[in-house]
């Protein structure tokens, strides 16, 4: 008797923003490490045609529609034959349908629900890539392995010269240094059986920054902000065969004679267009103690978010729900080369936004209000868009909070105060749709004022 599971994909791509080809192809780098039995597609309309007309494993979720409709129909078409070693794995950034899917499970039923949002981001490729919704997807790390340690470090250097990451001024966000490396080696994508290769960023940087070939800032000393560079060799001069040289040649530590304040200092960077309003909204949210930077925040909900199916049979307080998230959260991080101190203060910003945004309920399916209370009354469920929930609330605290808040003139400072990762400047209009997003949410309590000022209605 075969006693193997299969694994079946259901991935529900209808709220993304941009090109799907990214979160496709992201989706299935995650899904090829069980392998799957089947890969199927719920998508809205108007990306049908990069998947293909016709195909059997894409399904068009219609606007206003809920795709969990269609999701729970598969996967009761699917169970219905009787194979209960079959685990169905639902993919989405919709928090309803995550939990809906986590709420589905049982002991005669595996569901594992996991929110797209959390999957690494996909690098930036030339073409599409063909979709695969066979059952023999190829598992990237089996036949190679992971790429070695020092073949690591010789592709971190040859790559930071390439793209010209040799100087403070030219640095490298840390968090991307992975990415980098896989488009040049597949062999560096994470392989989460391999400590290896979960600890490769750390043991590339520890080396370099141990041997002197490479650079580290961080930008006000903020832990997620580093950025790395390349320290190249100084050019050693020919010496010419003959006793008229007086001295030796300067060795290269101390050439050549550049001061670093060339570049701009990670201690006193260059306020950009827009950034101080930026940091105003942050401050904000920090003195009320609920900010969370975006990357951490999306962390601490995705375990959140694997937490909710035990809460109603073993409930635990506000407290100890967080505080284990956070715990989960930053062992994620770690293994994924996510360096950040300040855990403790991303649990309490993550603990008072899920409290202010009324995200977390009772034995009784009442709110948990806000108060001295909060903290060890006992959570019984979250809601299923908790998520959503919290990022909205974090906005119309700002509204509230600084009551200057006008529109469109505020629109790029919320998407860098709320939803910031990375410094592509690309990304702006992604974020900004995010902003505008939660407006929607907000429809019934945000409204513009004449003068373009946005305030919540009580």
């Amino acid at each position: 008797m075969n006693t193997l599971r299969t694994h079946v994909f259901l991935i529900d791509v209808s709220r993304h923003i941009g090109l799907v080809q990214h979160v496709v192809n992201a989706a299935q780098a995650y899904a090829s490490e069980f392998p799957p039995e089947l890969i199927e597609w719920f998508t809205k309309p108007s990306q049908g045609a990069h998947f293909g007309d016709g195909a059997a494993q894409v399904h068009h979720v219609s606007s206003g529609v809920s795709p969990w409709l269609s999701i729970k129909a598969r996967i009761d078409a699917l169970s219905g034959d009787g194979s209960s070693d079959r685990v169905f794995h639902v993919l989405s950034y919709d928090g309803q349908v995550l939990g809906a899917a986590t709420k589905l499970c049982s002991s005669k039923l595996t569901i594992s629900s996991f929110s797209l949002a959390a999957l690494p981001k996909d690098s930036k490729t030339s073409g599409p890539t063909p979709i695969d919704s066979t059952a023999q997807p190829i598992r990237p790390h089996a036949a190679s392995g992971s790429i070695p340690l020092v073949d690591a470090i010789e592709l971190t250097k040859r790559l930071l010269a390439e793209r010209g990451h040799d100087s403070p001024g030219n640095a490298l966000k840390q968090l991307f240094l992975r990415r980098l490396l896989t488009e040049g080696d597949s062999r560096a994508r994470k392989n989460p059986y391999d400590p290896l290769s979960i600890s490769l960023i750390s043991n590339i940087v520890n080396d370099g920054l141990a041997r002197g070939w490479l650079g580290r800032s961080r930008r006000d000393d903020k832990p997620g902000t580093e950025h790395i560079w390349l320290i190249r060799p100084a050019p050693v001069k020919a010496t010419v065969e003959t006793k008229s040289i007086p001295a030796p040649v300067t060795p290269p530590a101390t050439a050549p004679s550049m001061s670093l304040s060339a570049f701009p200092s990670a201690s006193t960077p260059v306020v950009e267009k827009g950034h101080e309003r930026t940091v105003q909204m942050q401050k904000c949210l920090k003195d009320r103690y609920m900010y969370s930077p975006k990357l951490i925040r999306d962390y601490i909900f995705a375990a959140l978010r694997s937490a909710m199916g035990s809460l109603s049979a073993t409930p635990v307080t506000v407290s100890q729900l967080v505080r284990q998230a956070s715990t989960k959260a930053e062992g994620d991080a770690k293994g994924e080369g996510v360096k950040y101190d300040f855990w403790r203060a991303a649990h309490d910003g993550v603990l008072e936004n899920l409290v202010g945004a009324g995200a977390l309920l009772d034995e009784h399916k009442a709110t948990i209000k806000p108060g001295p209370h909060a903290r060890g009354t006992k959570v019984y469920e979250l809601q299923l868009d908790f998520e959503d929930r919290c990022e909205a609330y974090l906005l119309e605290y700002l509204i509230t909070a600084l009551g200057d808040v006008t529109w469109p003139r505020d629109r790029t400072a919320i998407a860098h105060a709320l939803f910031k990762v990375g410094p592509s400047r690309k990304e702006v209009y992604e974020l900004q749709e995010k902003v505008d997003e939660l407006l929607v949410r907000l429809r019934d309590r945000v409204v513009e004022k004449k003068d373009g000022t946005l305030v919540v209605q009580p």
